[in-house]
């Protein structure tokens, strides 16, 4: 169906994104292209694809088979809601890993489609674009946190600046700390030092993306009482989150 909205023609034909992340796989399935898409399924499992892979250099061979397992289910569930197209990304884990380019044959195989395996400053400029898509004016930092990545990238109303990554993802933090929360600690702040462009976001926002954020945001919203369950928008004080996360 084709909906015509202020002058505009808007696709209201399903469409279907996979996100493969280095700890989790999400489908979300829109009710069509928008400006703001109607969302009609959204679900994600934790396989954990990146635990391990600073030690082996591979993918966990146990995460990889309850993903192509999951690929078969989140096809079905895409055919099923309608959706004409389906478009799959794959992050850090894939392509770092030395099975990455096996992993992503077999699972285009099961998909049926293309997998895009992004670079580090592509993930950051998607992140960046909906950032802009939710936020208006938008003006900071986006910080998306996954598995295997942290991705930084400048934002500013509508122009977006160059965006870098760093390996400091939950699942490659612990394996490169060695469990050690100390360890930890250093790389995290060893690899912060390099990002040159926090150096700019003094007194701006930074624009939390990832499951990570949100898990942080869902525990202080219970200690604080927060009234509403209503995640995307949440605001912590700088202040207020250091003590927090003492």
């Amino acid at each position: 169906m084709i909906a015509v909205s202020q002058g505009r023609l808007q696709d209201r034909r399903p469409l279907s994104i996979i996100d493969i992340g280095s700890n989790s796989i999400r489908l979300v399935v829109y009710e069509g292209l928008a400006r703001s898409p109607s969302l009609l399924f959204n679900e994600k499992m934790l396989a954990g694809l990146g635990r391990g892979i600073v030690s082996t250099g591979k993918l966990d061979p146990e995460a990889v088979t309850r993903s192509m397992e999951e690929f078969r289910r989140f096809r079905a569930l895409s055919d099923q809601a309608g959706a004409e197209h389906i478009y799959v990304l794959a992050t850090a884990a894939a392509r770092e890993a030395v099975n990455g380019p096996d992993f992503i044959h077999r699972a285009e195989e099961v998909l049926k489609t293309e997998i895009r395996v992004l670079t580090g400053r592509q993930e950051a400029y998607y992140s960046a674009l909906g950032v802009i898509s939710g936020f208006h004016p938008a003006n900071g930092i986006a910080g998306d946190l996954g598995g295997g990545s942290l991705e930084l990238i400048d934002i500013n109303r509508e122009a977006i600046g160059d965006g870098i990554t760093l390996p400091l993802g939950g699942l490659r933090l612990q394996d490169m700390a060695k469990n050690s929360l100390v360890q930890a600690q250093k790389i995290a702040r060893q690899e912060l030092a390099r990002a040159k462009l926090l150096k700019g976001a003094q007194g701006r926002v930074f624009y939390a993306v990832g499951g990570t954020w949100r898990n942080l945001a869902r525990l202080h919203m219970e200690m604080t009482n927060y009234p509403l369950g209503i995640m995307h928008h949440y605001e912590i004080s700088a202040d207020s989150a250091q003590t927090f996360l003492r």
